[in-house]
């Protein structure tokens, strides 16, 4: 508790028992009390109007010259610059009654008549203590909500760079349509998605994952993106890509905190209509032949990236059909926790029903957002990054 003068305002009509107030305030040792005495509510409250709010104020449980005693606190605490001024009540018997309405109408304790002069002291500082604490804490929330805003301030920063580092808008082309949902963890996360042109014929779809969550991960992310349109075009083959990226994140994700990537990305060629693709550890995607009006995972093997000096890839080869469907997405919707778990059955089932799987990817969206929200108890806060490639080839 610091140690400047502290204000204690006194509301007493009693003469004599004021001057016996005045004299045991003047005893306190270790802190210095300058007390101020009112016979009538509205002089206290003027008095209020013109100055600081005092540090404590003590009222007689017999005052009741103008207003109540217990209306008088009442108002007090009501009000929200007086709401924190601790108020003790003088009292002049052990009234069970009067003793509920001293707590009821907001007072922090009460002191009983005749006086003994160390407990009021005692009462006092004790009530002061207290008030200071409050103050620091109010203080230091403050600042910690400051501190909070400006984080959140830079969180919303980050969020819409990493945006702006990955797909953010659906595609219409000529070769294929595509749409996505992404949802990070903690408004920045750990997944990748991407469609990027590679030349006339090629295009590469993208989707991967870095083990982790929030500001640390999302960095990762951005210098991921950098090897990515700076090594990307110069490959032909997926197998090829991903070596040599298992080969950068070796070398230089070691000196940082990572843990692993799983990655899936695609080659495809429109005029050839082969999609070639490999896939590290991400789960199957599905993909719907338009031509037999059949659903089925695509077969996927690997292991996840930077763990080890991985030589050769498994790199697999479909011929796409106009109207074929892929779905590809990070397990953070296979995470999401539900009594039923989400499988490819559950997700084949879903498709089938209505003739989903033949609706536009913009349905297929909002079908597939609705169905995940509904098995994360209708809550669109989850429990890791949810990234889905909706694409359909024409």
């Amino acid at each position: 508790m610091n140690n400047y003068k502290k204000t204690i305002t006194i509301l007493d009509t009693d003469p004599v028992n004021i001057e016996i107030l005045k004299k045991i305030m003047m005893t306190a040792e270790d802190v210095d009390i300058q007390p101020y005495f009112f016979k009538t509510a509205q002089a206290f409250y003027d008095y209020l109007q013109l100055n600081d709010i005092p540090d404590l104020c003590l009222i007689n449980a017999t005052f009741n010259s103008d207003a109540n005693c217990f209306g008088v606190c009442a108002y007090l605490k009501k009000n929200k610059i007086t709401a924190d001024m601790p108020i003790i009540f003088i009292i002049d018997n052990f009234d069970e009654q009067v003793i509920c309405s001293i707590y009821e109408c907001g007072a922090a304790d009460y002191i009983k008549m005749p006086y003994n002069n160390t407990e009021m002291l005692m009462r006092i500082k004790t009530q002061l203590k207290l008030k200071y604490s409050l103050e620091q804490l109010k203080t230091k929330n403050r600042e910690l909500e400051q501190i909070n805003e400006k984080y959140k301030y830079e969180l919303q920063l980050a969020h819409n760079v990493q945006k702006n580092l990955m797909l953010n808008t659906k595609i219409d082309s000529q070769y294929y349509n595509v749409d996505y949902i992404y949802k990070p963890y903690f408004n920045i996360g750990g997944d990748y998605i991407d469609v990027i042109k590679l030349n006339n014929e090629l295009t590469a779809f993208i989707i991967g994952d870095i083990a982790g969550h929030g500001p640390a991960t999302s960095l990762k992310i951005a210098l991921l993106k950098s090897f990515i349109v700076t090594h990307i075009y110069f490959h032909n083959s997926p197998s090829e890509f991903l070596k040599n990226m298992n080969t950068f994140l070796l070398e230089n994700y070691k000196k940082i905190e990572f843990n692993y990537l799983t990655f899936f990305v695609g080659f495809y060629n429109h005029k050839t209509k082969l999609l070639y693709y490999c896939s590290t550890a991400q789960p199957a995607p599905i993909y719907f032949n338009a031509k037999n009006n059949t659903i089925k995972e695509l077969p996927v093997f690997g292991t996840p990236l930077g763990l080890f000096d991985i030589t050769d890839f498994n790199e697999y080869q479909i011929s796409i059909n106009p109207d074929d469907k892929i779905i590809i997405y990070t397990d953070g919707m296979l995470n999401i926790f539900s009594d039923v778990p989400i499988t490819f059955d559950l997700l084949k089932n879903k498709l089938i029903t209505n003739d989903l799987i033949k609706k536009s990817v913009s349905s297929l969206k909002a079908e597939f957002y609705k169905f995940i929200v509904s098995k994360n108890d209708n809550s669109e806060f989850f429990d890791d990054d949810i990234s889905i490639l909706f694409i359909e080839f024409r």
